[in-house]
């Protein structure tokens, strides 16, 4: 049998409602009862590379103003096999400055068209295809502030 290169992928979401302090009831969260609501979440098993070669490249760096998550460099690192990028929920690489402040991720340099990650939140893009292919690919926008996100690469 020939070696393979998969990833175990699992993401799971609760929403719920947080209930502020009133009269003798301490603060508290209850589930919400939206049925639409429960069960956001996935796990999956699949196949990354038909080999075992695979590079994965540390690109984690400072974000403030919109740039490329380029590790602050003219990188042009593959991401062929994945892109992961994770608020790291501070504002320094040290991480002893949190922050509660969103990071956006922009596809390109198009500052309309992003979506937020906020302190501790992580996505992961597999097998992206061309124009998301390399690190360069990838921008990023701090809300305020600076913000450390961490960006691992995989490239097969």
């Amino acid at each position: 049998m020939a070696d393979t290169t998969r990833i175990q992928h699992s993401e799971s979401s609760t929403i719920y409602h947080r209930m502020e302090a009133s009269g003798d009831a301490a603060i508290h969260d209850t589930a919400t009862g939206a049925a639409l609501a429960s069960g956001l979440g996935s796990s999956a098993d699949f196949q990354l590379s038909g080999d075992s070669d695979i590079t994965v490249v540390d690109q984690s760096q400072l974000v403030t103003t919109i740039d490329e998550l380029d590790a602050g460099g003219a990188s042009t690192t593959a991401c062929t096999a994945f892109c992961w990028i994770k608020h790291s929920g501070f504002s320094d690489v040290a991480k002893t400055t949190a922050v509660t402040t969103y990071l956006k991720i922009h596809f390109q340099e198009v500052a309309a068209d992003s979506i937020s990650l906020y302190p501790g939140q992580s996505i992961m893009f597999t097998l992206p295809g061309t124009g998301l292919d390399r690190i360069d690919d990838y921008w990023a926008t701090a809300e305020s502030g600076t913000i450390y996100a961490e960006v691992m690469c995989g490239a097969t």
